[in-house]
């Protein structure tokens, strides 16, 4: 099932406002780029990718994100930033609405 990206957009300030209740952090930001959707809630960051196909990067798919996630996430790896993080591909199944923990 293809999510588009007003779909995303939807999701993601969903899931901004339960991080909002749920974890009592009250400094939450949306930071779009041409293929991302970043959600800051206090010092966490969750990454989410547009389903766009820009000519050099195509993410209407996950077998097409995939690849990109996992090079990106490879990359970010090796920064000396990068304190703690783990690494998640987020997917939706069975109509399921995801959800932060």
């Amino acid at each position: 099932m293809s999510l588009d990206v007003a779909k995303l957009e939807q999701l993601v300030s969903r899931l901004a406002r339960q991080a909002k209740s749920g974890t009592g952090v009250q400094d939450i930001q949306l930071i779009h780029t041409h293929i991302s959707i970043v959600l800051l809630a206090g010092d966490t960051a969750y990454k989410f990718k547009k389903p766009v196909n820009l000519g050099f990067v195509d993410l209407t798919c996950p077998p097409k994100t995939v690849p990109v996630f996992k090079l990106e996430t490879r990359l970010n790896w090796t920064t000396k930033e990068v304190k703690h993080a783990e690494k998640t591909l987020l997917t939706r199944r069975d109509h399921q609405t995801p959800t932060l923990s």
